[in-house]
Protein backbone atom coordinates (compact mmCIF):
# COMPACT_ATOMS: atom_id res chain seq x y z
CA UNK A 1 0.00 0.00 0.00
CA UNK A 2 1.17 3.09 -1.14
CA UNK A 3 2.38 6.25 1.48
CA UNK A 4 0.47 8.76 1.36
CA UNK A 5 1.00 12.72 2.51
CA UNK A 6 -2.05 13.69 4.19
CA UNK A 7 -0.93 17.37 3.16
CA UNK A 8 -1.35 16.97 -0.29
CA UNK A 9 -5.05 15.29 0.13
CA UNK A 10 -5.86 17.99 2.40
CA UNK A 11 -5.11 20.51 -0.46
CA UNK A 12 -7.00 18.30 -2.72
CA UNK A 13 -9.94 18.40 -0.84
CA UNK A 14 -9.92 22.36 0.02
CA UNK A 15 -10.48 22.69 -3.64
CA UNK A 16 -13.28 20.20 -4.87
CA UNK A 17 -12.83 21.00 -8.41
CA UNK A 18 -9.44 18.63 -8.76
CA UNK A 19 -11.15 15.55 -6.99
CA UNK A 20 -13.68 12.98 -7.93
CA UNK A 21 -16.80 13.70 -6.30
CA UNK A 22 -20.10 11.17 -5.79
CA UNK A 23 -23.01 12.14 -3.65
CA UNK A 24 -21.65 10.79 -0.38
CA UNK A 25 -18.07 11.15 -0.72
CA UNK A 26 -15.01 12.20 -2.70
CA UNK A 27 -12.55 10.28 -3.98
CA UNK A 28 -8.98 10.99 -4.92
CA UNK A 29 -7.34 8.95 -7.33
CA UNK A 30 -3.12 8.45 -6.30
CA UNK A 31 -2.30 6.89 -9.94
CA UNK A 32 -0.38 4.25 -8.16
CA UNK A 33 -3.23 1.35 -8.36
CA UNK A 34 -4.69 3.41 -4.97
CA UNK A 35 -7.35 5.71 -4.42
CA UNK A 36 -9.06 7.48 -1.09
CA UNK A 37 -12.52 7.53 -0.27
CA UNK A 38 -13.00 10.77 1.62
CA UNK A 39 -16.50 11.52 3.98
CA UNK A 40 -17.37 14.49 5.52
CA UNK A 41 -19.66 11.97 8.02
CA UNK A 42 -17.69 9.12 10.43
CA UNK A 43 -20.41 6.98 10.01
CA UNK A 44 -20.38 7.43 5.98
CA UNK A 45 -16.78 6.23 6.11
CA UNK A 46 -17.77 3.30 8.43
CA UNK A 47 -20.57 2.03 6.62
CA UNK A 48 -18.13 2.38 3.17
CA UNK A 49 -15.06 0.64 4.87
CA UNK A 50 -16.40 -2.32 6.52
CA UNK A 51 -18.84 -2.92 3.59
CA UNK A 52 -16.18 -2.63 1.44
CA UNK A 53 -13.99 -4.88 3.03
CA UNK A 54 -16.48 -7.59 4.06
CA UNK A 55 -17.56 -7.64 0.29
CA UNK A 56 -13.85 -7.82 -1.08
CA UNK A 57 -13.07 -10.83 0.70
CA UNK A 58 -15.35 -11.87 -1.86
CA UNK A 59 -13.95 -10.34 -4.62
CA UNK A 60 -16.65 -8.12 -4.77
CA UNK A 61 -15.24 -5.27 -4.18
CA UNK A 62 -11.72 -3.69 -4.39
CA UNK A 63 -9.60 -4.19 -1.35
CA UNK A 64 -9.36 -1.37 1.15
CA UNK A 65 -6.45 0.00 3.39
CA UNK A 66 -6.20 1.66 6.51
CA UNK A 67 -8.52 4.35 7.58
CA UNK A 68 -7.79 7.64 9.16
CA UNK A 69 -8.64 11.23 9.06
CA UNK A 70 -7.77 14.54 8.25
CA UNK A 71 -8.10 18.08 8.09
CA UNK A 72 -8.21 19.91 5.03
CA UNK A 73 -6.84 24.07 4.44
CA UNK A 74 -10.58 24.99 5.42
CA UNK A 75 -10.37 23.11 8.67
CA UNK A 76 -12.93 20.66 7.79
CA UNK A 77 -12.78 17.41 9.09
CA UNK A 78 -12.87 14.32 7.05
CA UNK A 79 -13.03 10.61 7.67
CA UNK A 80 -11.27 8.57 4.74
CA UNK A 81 -10.12 5.10 3.96
CA UNK A 82 -7.73 3.90 1.11
CA UNK A 83 -8.86 1.92 -1.52
CA UNK A 84 -8.14 -0.10 -4.53
CA UNK A 85 -9.33 1.93 -7.70
CA UNK A 86 -11.40 -0.23 -10.20
CA UNK A 87 -11.30 0.81 -14.25
CA UNK A 88 -14.84 2.35 -13.72
CA UNK A 89 -17.25 1.51 -16.32
CA UNK A 90 -18.18 4.96 -16.73
CA UNK A 91 -15.03 5.57 -18.90
CA UNK A 92 -16.51 3.29 -21.05
CA UNK A 93 -18.49 5.22 -23.68
CA UNK A 94 -20.78 6.54 -20.99
CA UNK A 95 -21.28 10.63 -19.95
CA UNK A 96 -19.70 10.02 -16.50
CA UNK A 97 -22.07 12.81 -15.53
CA UNK A 98 -24.81 11.29 -16.19
CA UNK A 99 -24.33 7.56 -16.16
CA UNK A 100 -27.04 5.42 -18.01
CA UNK A 101 -28.74 2.55 -15.75
CA UNK A 102 -27.90 -0.76 -17.26
CA UNK A 103 -31.80 -1.92 -17.25
CA UNK A 104 -31.95 0.99 -20.06
CA UNK A 105 -29.22 -1.27 -21.99
CA UNK A 106 -31.09 -2.18 -25.21
CA UNK A 107 -30.96 -6.56 -26.18
CA UNK A 108 -28.52 -7.24 -28.52
CA UNK A 109 -26.02 -4.16 -28.30
CA UNK A 110 -22.35 -4.94 -27.17
CA UNK A 111 -23.08 -3.39 -23.73
CA UNK A 112 -24.78 -7.14 -23.42
CA UNK A 113 -21.96 -8.58 -21.52
CA UNK A 114 -21.48 -6.19 -18.89
CA UNK A 115 -25.47 -6.63 -17.80
CA UNK A 116 -25.29 -10.44 -17.92
CA UNK A 117 -21.67 -9.83 -15.58
CA UNK A 118 -23.29 -7.29 -13.42
CA UNK A 119 -26.66 -9.74 -13.27
CA UNK A 120 -24.31 -12.66 -12.07
CA UNK A 121 -22.75 -10.21 -9.51
CA UNK A 122 -25.67 -8.72 -7.79
CA UNK A 123 -26.73 -12.65 -7.40
CA UNK A 124 -23.59 -12.96 -5.72
CA UNK A 125 -23.44 -9.91 -3.42
CA UNK A 126 -27.14 -10.90 -2.45
CA UNK A 127 -25.82 -14.79 -1.40
CA UNK A 128 -22.71 -13.06 0.25
CA UNK A 129 -24.47 -10.62 2.44
CA UNK A 130 -28.07 -11.42 2.47
CA UNK A 131 -29.16 -8.09 1.15
CA UNK A 132 -29.66 -6.07 -2.05
CA UNK A 133 -27.31 -3.70 -4.00
CA UNK A 134 -29.03 -0.38 -3.61
CA UNK A 135 -26.92 1.88 -5.65
CA UNK A 136 -27.00 0.06 -9.01
CA UNK A 137 -26.11 2.24 -11.97
CA UNK A 138 -23.65 2.13 -14.20
CA UNK A 139 -21.37 4.81 -12.47
CA UNK A 140 -20.96 3.04 -9.38
CA UNK A 141 -19.42 -0.62 -11.06
CA UNK A 142 -15.88 -1.56 -12.42
CA UNK A 143 -13.41 -3.79 -12.93
CA UNK A 144 -10.62 -5.36 -11.04
CA UNK A 145 -8.39 -7.76 -11.52
CA UNK A 146 -7.57 -10.94 -9.04
CA UNK A 147 -4.92 -13.34 -10.63
CA UNK A 148 -5.73 -12.93 -14.49
CA UNK A 149 -9.42 -12.73 -14.88
CA UNK A 150 -11.35 -8.92 -14.79
CA UNK A 151 -14.02 -9.06 -12.37
CA UNK A 152 -16.49 -6.49 -12.36
CA UNK A 153 -18.02 -5.04 -9.01
CA UNK A 154 -19.45 -2.33 -7.30
CA UNK A 155 -17.86 0.34 -6.05
CA UNK A 156 -19.65 2.60 -3.79
CA UNK A 157 -21.23 0.86 -0.53
CA UNK A 158 -22.69 4.12 1.13
CA UNK A 159 -26.19 2.69 0.85
CA UNK A 160 -25.12 -0.51 2.16
CA UNK A 161 -26.41 -0.31 5.70
CA UNK A 162 -28.17 -3.55 5.81
CA UNK A 163 -25.00 -5.34 5.12
CA UNK A 164 -23.10 -3.10 7.88
CA UNK A 165 -25.76 -3.99 10.29
CA UNK A 166 -25.62 -7.89 9.61
CA UNK A 167 -21.64 -7.51 9.32
CA UNK A 168 -21.46 -5.69 13.10
CA UNK A 169 -24.01 -8.10 14.62
CA UNK A 170 -26.69 -5.29 14.80
CA UNK A 171 -29.66 -7.06 14.03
Amino acid sequence: MPMINEDEIAEILTFEEESSSGESCKFIDLGNGWGIKCFDCSDGCEYSYVTQKEAAKHDLAPNVGKRFELTDHNGDGWFCHMTEVADCIAGYGFHNSQAEYFNELGEGEPEDYLRDERNDNLLRFYDVTGTDYLDDHVGNWGWITRGDKRILVPIDFNLCYRFYVKIMGIE
